[in-house]
C-alpha cells in the first residue's frame, strides 16, 4: 500500500511538473516538536517537494528516519514501531492545494492557505493552515506550520504519553 502511494505522489509530482510553472527540490528544513516539551524536537533537511504555480499546488515527501534529535536516545524511541513506526512507513506525505487572494507566481509576498492531506505512519487525515510563500529574485521560499495531534496519526508512545497530543510540524522549503 504504502508503495501504490509513494508511485502516486511520484506521479502526480510529475504530471504537475510537466504540464506547468513549477519547482521541485531534494532538500528542505522541517522541524517536528512537542508544543508541550521543546526537548523532543526533530530536524530533517531531507524532503522532496515540487510547487506549481499553474495548479496552485505542493507536494512533499520527508522519510521519517531523516529526522535527527539532539538525544540519541531519543532518535531510536521517534522511529520505533509505537512511534514513528519507520521500518513500516518510511515517508511523511503532503499533498494539497496553496490557496491565496493573489497570483502566488509573481515577485513578492503571499499569504497563503495550504489545504490537504498529511500522512504519517500510513494513516491520512484532511488539514489547513496558513503559510507564507515570498517570490524574490528566481528564488520561492514555502514556510508553514500544522499543528497536528499524534494520537490521531497513530502515536501512541508509554514514554511521550504527555505530549505526545499536540506536535508542530513545520516547513521551510525554498525552491
Amino acid at each position: 500500500m504504502k508503495s501504490i502511494i509513494t508511485l502516486f505522489l511520484f506521479t502526480c509530482l510529475g504530471l504537475s511538473f510537466a504540464f506547468g510553472q513549477d519547482k521541485s527540490i531534494s532538500s528542505g528544513e522541517v522541524l517536528f516538536h512537542a508544543i508541550e516539551n521543546r526537548n523532543f524536537t526533530a530536524i530533517s533537511t531531507t524532503v522532496k517537494s515540487n510547487l506549481s504555480f499553474t495548479a496552485n499546488s505542493v507536494s512533499f515527501i520527508i522519510p521519517t528516519k531523516s529526522f535527527k534529535f539532539k538525544n540519541a536516545e531519543m532518535q531510536t524511541k521517534f522511529n520505533q514501531k509505537e512511534n514513528l513506526n519507520s521500518e513500516t512507513y518510511p515517508n511523511i506525505l503532503f499533498n494539497g492545494e496553496l490557496l491565496a487572494n493573489s497570483n502566488i507566481s509573481e515577485n513578492g509576498r503571499h499569504i497563503v492557505t495550504l489545504k490537504g492531506e498529511l500522512t504519517i505512519k500510513g494513516i491520512t487525515h484532511k488539514l489547513e493552515t496558513k503559510g507564507l510563500l515570498v517570490n524574490k529574485s528566481g528564488q520561492t521560499t514555502l514556510k508553514a506550520s500544522f499543528l497536528i495531534d499524534g494520537k490521531k496519526y497513530g502515536l501512541n508512545s508509554v514514554t511521550y504519553k504527555d505530549f505526545i497530543e499536540q506536535l508542530e510540524f513545520s516547513i521551510e522549503l525554498v525552491y
